[in-house]
């Protein structure tokens, strides 16, 4: 089962790109050690960039898995590791190398990343960043710690049904890891899935093979439908380039004729000057003119009409792919929060099936407070006074306890 808390533990780092950094270690002032930790992005954070004259360069954007975040001209940056006082600097000095002039720029926090606590707590959960929050704190938020009488006659079918729900939870585990794999294949271009070792640790083979197998289907109709996309834009465009074409030749014979008959007025009108009479033949030629005149207008009007089109059937296949990339980062922000939420469950029913020992009215035992940071596989453990950085994952767990021994007679009489 510790196999489960390692996936929970290692989902941060499996989205990022930060796996070297070095573990958090304790210090006489935690506080001091983890100042420039809890300063740094996450991924989920909403953070807001002001580029002050540049409305173009202004707005609010959302850090993706990986601590990766696209701003414009810019493309992706990474921010591991980085503050928001980092980032000002390093816009000021990319924006005024691109657009050749200093950039004044200021990045705030809109909203940060919930941290994580699982473990021997009443209510494990996410929960909504708070400043200067420490471990003993956060236990406080979840509720204490969790105390199960095994006494009660109620926990065999409180067992049960976390049975149930533990291997439910496992079950969305397994899903939301294969569709991660399906995820990750789409945004490098790939059309094969590889069973993720991952997911054979979580469940047996035969399930992660249809579990893979059924993303694979999926993956492949996402490709065909973009394929069908870009075709209908790609027909769209020449279909577009041949109606200007037609235009500019119609265009080209209504200019001929109107020479032509610009000639034969200008013959006609001599004519009608010596004496032939031609008045009505000349008020004609005229009308042909006007005529001419207003086809070469429809024609322009026609040629800038179909260019307008190819213009957004181009930039349409453009976006397009752009387009596909944010969906998919998108859909892995929803999978990292369905992996957690749905392991979350997986911890807590655990627990309650592991505390059925535990005796009633023993001395509160000291819990362990470990602590998983974002961008780093290692859990660490740390002191009560530890802050808590958005991103977090915080594992509260209590020692074995030895079982009372009438409640382990009780115990024995109920089975």
């Amino acid at each position: 089962m510790r196999r489960v808390l390692q996936l929970v533990t290692l989902l941060g780092a499996s989205l990022s790109i930060g796996l070297g950094q070095p573990s958090l270690a304790q210090t006489d002032d935690p506080k001091r050690a983890s100042v420039r930790q809890l300063e740094e992005f996450s991924a989920g954070d909403v953070v807001r960039i002001f580029a002050f004259g540049r409305e173009d360069l202004t707005g609010k954007f959302i850090v993706q898995p990986g601590r990766i975040i696209s701003l414009p001209l810019l493309g992706a940056i990474d921010l591991a590791g980085k503050s928001a006082r980092d980032l000002e600097k390093e816009l000021g000095v990319a924006w005024e190398q691109r657009l050749g002039s200093p950039q004044s720029v200021t990045v705030e926090f809109l909203e940060r990343a919930p941290f994580y606590i699982l473990g021997a707590v009443n209510s494990p959960g996410a929960y909504p960043y708070r400043a200067n929050l420490t471990a003993m704190q956060a236990l406080a938020l979840a509720g204490g710690l969790q105390r199960i009488s095994s006494a009660d006659p109620r926990l065999r079918m409180d067992v049960l049904r976390e049975r149930e729900r533990h291997a439910k939870a496992i079950d969305q585990m397994a899903e939301m890891l294969a569709e991660r794999a399906r995820l990750q294949a789409e945004l490098r271009k790939e059309d094969k899935l590889e069973v993720p070792q991952s997911l054979l640790e979580l469940v047996n083979a035969e399930k992660a093979k249809a579990l893979i197998a059924e993303q694979t289907r999926f993956l492949t109709a996402r490709a065909e439908q973009l394929n069908t996309k870009a075709a209908h834009l790609t027909e769209q465009v020449r279909l577009t380039g041949e109606e200007i074409a037609s235009y500019q030749l119609q265009y080209e014979a209504l200019g001929k004729q109107e020479d032509i008959l610009t000639r034969e007025l200008s013959r006609v009108q001599s004519l009608r000057d010596t004496g032939f009479g031609l008045q009505s033949r000349v008020f004609e030629m005229q009308q042909r003119l006007s005529g001419l005149a207003a086809d070469k207008i429809g024609s322009l009007t026609g040629v800038a009409r179909a260019r307008s089109v190819l213009a957004t059937a181009k930039s349409n296949i453009g976006q397009l792919e752009e387009e596909r990339r944010r969906e998919v980062a998108e859909a892995l922000i929803e999978n990292e929060r369905q992996f957690r939420d749905a392991a979350l469950v997986e911890v807590s029913a655990r627990r309650l099936m592991r505390t059925v020992g535990m005796s009633v009215g023993a001395p509160e035992p000291r819990p362990e407070f470990r602590l998983v940071r974002e961008g780093s596989s290692a859990t660490e453990l740390v002191s009560s006074a530890q802050m808590i950085a958005a991103g977090d994952v915080l594992e509260i767990w209590l020692p074995p306890e030895p079982m009372d021994p009438a409640a382990a007679s009780a115990a024995t009489a109920s089975n």
